[in-house]
């Protein structure tokens, strides 16, 4: 199973993840889509509430390809890389591939973050329900974060 996490923080948010989503499925099935999330930033650069949601994606292509795909799709949609982890038009993050483990300066997957962040926990569970990673079930992490999440709707189903 290959889960992609999306977010954004730069208005129209929305238009942002609406735009993301059709531009993937130009390229892989999206088999799954969790609700859309409303979070407070998160790791002190970002000033703006982020729209976040995890997919099911399938494809043949290499965490690699795919990698370099949705950085390709980030740029189209106004994506910059000034500053680690400041406000975004979209951020499209590999979160699972399959069962594979990467860790080099490239890719890191499971992303490193994910038991840190209620908004990759909260939609990852609407699409793999809660599985166990590290040998801990996602919802375990999850209840150890306080931070408001809310869903958001924002039709994402019709697109």
């Amino acid at each position: 199973m290959i889960v992609l996490a999306l977010g954004s923080s730069i208005e129209p948010k929305d238009k942002y993840l609406k735009d993301a989503l059709v531009e993937i499925e130009k390229k892989y099935p999206i088999l799954k889509k969790s609700k859309v999330y409303k979070t407070l930033a998160w790791g002190g650069v970002a000033k703006n509430e982020f729209l976040n949601m995890c997919i099911v994606i399938e494809t043949q292509e290499d965490a690699y390809k795919l990698l370099e795909n949705c950085h390709e799709i980030e740029y189209r949609l106004g994506r910059t890389r000034d500053q680690h982890w400041a406000d975004r038009t979209i951020d499209i993050d590999i979160i699972l591939y399959n069962d594979d483990v990467y860790n080099d300066e490239k890719l890191i997957v499971p992303h490193k973050y994910i038991k840190d962040r209620n908004f990759v926990l909260k939609p990852l569970i609407d699409v793999v329900g809660d599985i166990e990673l590290e040998d801990v079930k996602l919802s375990t992490w999850l209840e150890k974060i306080k931070e408001k999440i809310e869903i958001i709707d924002i039709g994402v189903d019709n697109v």
